[in-house]
């Protein structure tokens, strides 16, 4: 019953809210249910727990018009990490400071937009990342997922290429350049030459 929702609910709403969460809520429908918050990322360093009251897939604005409908005129505006980043992106223009918070939170908002499925604003945090670290191959390799997943299959390739050179101890971009070498060296082949290559390096 509703009710009885509500009730086993009421404790996770002493958590506190964020757009950008690191917990999830948990609803066990035994005899008697039971209701837990869980950590989305496991063996992180201690911290305190946040559940999104919004819809995440909105932009800031809205959600932080949902958030008041839900608390009340008197809530105060979010501010979390991904609301400040956001928000501030849309005075500057667009163009995003990229320190808000510090910009390591950057990768861990670009996670989250992959997650979500915004892949455009994966890959503009990413680069707004690799702005500050050219070096982080673990930015360019979610840049290129983010590119890849948008649609721009040579984009993605050549951020994973630059990528690894810029990162030359990163697995997964040296990884992909091998793979990719493998394409070309196979696609220019005689039999590639007369069409019975096959089709594609994939990712």
């Amino acid at each position: 019953p509703a009710a009885e929702l509500a009730c086993l609910l009421a404790p996770s709403q002493l958590v506190e809210h964020s757009c950008a969460p690191n917990a999830q809520v948990e609803i066990t429908r035994a005899c008697p249910p039971s209701v837990r918050v869980l950590p989305l990322r496991q063996g992180a360093a201690p911290e305190q727990l946040t559940l999104s009251w919004t819809d995440e897939a909105a932009p800031a604005a809205e959600r932080q018009r949902s958030l008041r409908k839900l608390f009340g005129e008197k809530q105060q505006r979010c501010e979390c990490i991904r609301c400040a980043e956001e928000l501030r992106s849309d005075y500057d223009g667009g163009g995003g400071s990229g320190d808000v918070g510090g910009d390591d939170h950057l990768m861990d908002l670009a996670a989250t937009a992959m997650a979500e499925g915004r892949y455009a604003d994966a890959a503009s945090l990413a680069r707004r990342r690799i702005h500050h670290q050219r070096d982080d191959g673990n930015a360019w390799h979610l840049l290129g997922a983010a590119l890849l997943s948008r649609g721009a299959w040579s984009m993605a390739h050549n951020a994973w290429h630059e990528g690894a050179a810029l990162a030359p101890a990163h697995t997964l971009l040296q990884a992909q350049q091998r793979k990719d070498r493998a394409y070309v060296l196979a696609t220019s082949t005689p039999a590639a030459a007369d069409g019975r290559g096959d089709g594609g390096a994939g990712a």
